[in-house]
């Protein structure tokens, strides 16, 4: 029986010319890839507030492709509305409220803040930075995923649940 084993191995081996056999990923018992972050949340308006810094644009695709209805406010309407088809979101003039249950984003000097009724997460950008918030390098992966994160986090939030969290489902880890 040993002796089949070795000889069909051989054979394969031979017929792949020394190569090793193709790549396989590897993946988590749950059919995921290991370091992947899931967080399921139940959509609802994300509106950010004057999104004239570049990584809030950043910001409002991500979101927007995670599956967020996404608002955003500006002075120049015209500018808005343009940029509005740009991002796959909406434009909200400033003297319209805004919508029930929403997240709200907001930026003050290098510190982000997402609301949600009395709740509110707050990301700090570095304390030294190399560059101002507005330019647009900072529009990169870790800003941006960690803000809608964040905004997926308060989504699952429910003034009525006793158990804030229970929506949502972490596998893996993602940095």
């Amino acid at each position: 029986m040993a002796d089949n084993y070795l000889e069909k191995k051989m054979e394969e081996h031979r017929s792949q010319g020394g190569r090793p056999s193709p790549y396989r990923p590897r993946l988590t018992p749950r059919g995921r890839r290991p370091g992947e972050l899931i967080v399921e949340f139940t959509p609802c308006p994300l509106v950010i507030a004057d999104i004239d810094a570049p990584a809030m644009t950043g910001i409002a695709r991500e979101a927007a492709a995670a599956g967020f209805k996404v608002y955003f406010t500006m002075d120049d309407i015209h500018r808005g509305t343009r940029l509005a088809a740009t991002l796959g979101a909406s434009f909200l003039p400033p003297s319209m409220p805004a919508p029930d249950g929403a997240v709200t984003l907001t930026s003050e000097d290098r510190r982000l803040t997402l609301r949600r009724g009395a709740a509110a997460l707050a990301v700090t950008c570095p304390q030294e930075p190399q560059q101002a918030l507005t330019d647009p390098a900072d529009t990169d992966y870790p800003l941006t995923k960690t803000v809608v994160w964040g905004a997926a986090m308060l989504a699952n939030l429910n003034d009525f649940q006793e158990n804030l969290f229970k929506n949502i489902k972490i596998e893996g880890l993602s940095f």
